[in-house]
């Protein structure tokens, strides 16, 4: 009777796992994703606080970097840029700021990992996060993330977005791949 009991528990458990349902004055299904199975480009997904869409990928972004860092160019010269432009709306209560809330790492075809930190960080890049400031419930902004990628990785298949602060889904993987 405990393994059945287990058993249910354990089905329940994944059957929430899949779909979280949020409700106030209407329903909002929340979609959990993973690695195998990532969010299809375009599409909304939640974030934390956030909704985010996936908008552009741009695999090499050499000249909208140096165009933002004059001749001062922060990637070895091996390395190239890849940027995706994000849109945004936070769905929360309080006051949301992106740029701490919300952070993104790309998968490349290789399957390495690139963070926009250093050293695989773009230096400055055309409107990026930090610039957005603080929303309030039902902004939207756009703004985008770039990350200093090894050629022989490949392009970047998959982005990650994380929610540092939340406490409802905090992971969603979303195809860069349209």
């Amino acid at each position: 009777m405990i393994l059945v009991n287990i058993f249910l528990a354990a089905m329940l458990f994944g059957t929430m796992l899949n779909e979280i349902t949020t409700s106030e004055t209407t329903s909002t299904t929340i979609t959990i994703s993973d690695a195998d199975d990532p969010i299809p480009f375009g599409d909304v997904v939640r974030v934390g606080d956030y909704d985010v869409i996936v908008l552009n990928l741009t695999p090499d972004a050499k000249d909208e970097i140096e165009k933002a860092n004059g001749s001062a160019i922060p990637a070895d010269n091996d390395q190239r840029f890849a940027m995706v432009r994000v849109q945004i709306t936070y769905v929360g209560d309080e006051i949301g700021d992106p740029f701490m809330d919300l952070s993104f790492h790309v998968i490349t075809e290789s399957g390495r990992e690139y963070s926009r930190h250093e050293p695989y960080g773009c230096g400055r890049i055309p409107d990026q996060q930090i610039e957005i400031g603080e929303l309030a419930p039902g902004d939207s902004a756009e703004f985008n993330v770039c990350w200093a990628i090894d050629p022989a990785d490949g392009d970047p298949v998959v982005m990650i977005a994380e929610s540092a602060f939340s406490d409802t889904t905090t992971i969603q993987w979303l195809s860069l791949v349209p």
